[in-house]
């Protein structure tokens, strides 16, 4: 089953969830700021990071999983002084 993670601050979602390769990250910033992303597994190991700058209003950020185990991570967002954690799972 798909589903669709959103987490409320950020209205950060994350797509198609579970993934297998790659997944999308989208998020909306109310100004134009610097924001990073950090995945980690479950005992809290960080296996991704990435940063970059947002635009206000909706960002979109590829994310590459293809080199991940399958397993579940939680993913946090941070941007503008925000930050949101979202559950993804790689298949």
């Amino acid at each position: 089953m798909n589903q669709v993670n959103t987490s409320a601050i950020l209205q950060a979602e994350v797509y198609p969830n579970p993934a297998t390769e790659k997944a999308t990250l989208k998020f909306i910033s109310m100004d134009d700021h610097h924001y990073h992303i950090e995945l980690m597994n479950l005992i809290g190991q960080h296996v991704f990071y990435s940063e970059g700058f947002a635009t206000e209003g909706v960002n979109t950020v590829e994310l590459d999983l293809s080199l991940l185990a399958k397993e579940v991570y939680m993913l946090r967002l941070v941007s503008g002084g925000f930050t949101d954690e979202i559950k993804v799972v790689v298949q």
